[in-house]
């Protein structure tokens, strides 16, 4: 990396938030395995690899997951949004007419019981 970041860290970057978003985990471990093989150089020479190290921190800082579902999800992710007390929070919404509202926290690979209640669902982030 320079002043352009490499293709390849660009590449790392999109591939693990397009297999995030789309539910492949073959995605997200071919990213994870692109950032392990420039991670020792990387950690020797942070300036050289600004790019790379910047792609591993987005990856590794989100501890926590909140998926919003049900009727009113897009205003409830937005209510939640406005709430949480912290930035690193992934999110996923999906609006499903008549069904009821749910928020799904989990936090490092550990997921709670869902809540239909949001200040319940936003005391389960941090």
């Amino acid at each position: 990396d320079g002043a352009m970041p490499s293709a390849n860290a660009v590449l790392a970057g999109v591939l693990y938030q397009l297999g995030y978003a789309n539910g492949r985990v073959e995605y997200e471990r071919d990213a994870e395995q692109m950032i392990g093989e420039v991670l020792v150089q990387a950690q020797r020479h942070p300036s050289s690899f600004a790019y790379w190290l910047q792609v591993t921190r987005n990856i590794k800082q989100v501890a926590c997951e909140v998926s919003i579902s049900g009727e009113g999800a897009t205003e409830a992710y937005l209510a939640f949004r406005r709430g949480a007390k912290t930035q690193g929070i992934r999110y996923k919404t999906s609006h499903r007419p008549q069904e009821v509202l749910h928020f799904n926290v989990c936090r490092n690979g550990s997921c709670f019981m869902p809540e239909t209640d949001l200040s319940t669902a936003l005391g389960l982030t941090f």
